[in-house]
């Protein structure tokens, strides 16, 4: 397994390439499609499915061309109307959505495999309420969950502190051993790193 990261949007998401030999999935594709084919093309893989952190335009508005191609696309429940609505937030930044609908439902609590690989789904809700963390193997993808040493914003539609605050503390911070944590926007980080530094333990 590896990870490579392609920078896209005007908010600088991080849009995350995973491969596992020839076969591949996405995270968070928010825009720029060409950019991430082309880094798709470069490293010779197959991308076989999208996976949502949340329905933000900012980290969905590529996904449609990745499913017009083949991908599938999953999100969690919660989140699936922000992707053909409103509640995805283009508006706000005068983007036009590239409204796409969700192939897989999830739950946030089951483990799927995807291009090969087993990912564990964890629901995270607070910045969005369907907002969601994967593991695979000991690499956590927390979109806008966690940042390094702060965490998402809770002033969208349906975002809550409390449950940022939860979903952090109760969830995330209670696995064991440490991880790599791919965050939606800036450096990566480590949970370890977090668990001792993050401005939730302090808030």
């Amino acid at each position: 397994m590896n990870v490579y990261n392609v920078v896209t949007t005007q908010l600088q998401t991080n849009t995350y390439i995973v491969t596992n030999g020839t076969r591949a999935f996405v995270v968070d594709p928010g825009g720029d499609y060409v950019k991430i084919k082309e880094k798709v093309n470069e490293l010779g893989v197959n991308v076989e499915a999208v996976l949502l952190t949340h329905g933000h335009f900012d980290h969905t508005n590529a996904a449609l061309f990745f499913q017009q191609q083949g991908a599938l696309v999953f999100c969690h429940h919660n989140d699936i109307s922000k992707l053909t609505t409103f509640k995805g937030g283009a508006f706000t930044m005068n983007v036009t959505q590239n409204k796409v609908i969700a192939d897989i439902a999830l739950s946030g609590e089951e483990t799927i495999n995807v291009a090969g690989l087993n990912v564990e789904v964890i629901w995270t809700p607070g910045h969005s309420s369907g907002s969601v963390c994967y593991i695979v193997e000991k690499n956590i993808f927390c979109g806008d969950t966690v940042f390094y040493m702060s965490y998402g914003r809770t002033d969208f539609y349906d975002g809550s502190q409390i449950e940022i605050k939860n979903s952090i503390l109760n969830k995330l911070f209670m696995l064991t051993g440490d991880y790599i944590m791919y965050t939606g926007h800036g450096e990566s980080t480590s949970l370890e790193f977090e668990k001792k530094h993050n401005e939730i333990i302090f808030n």
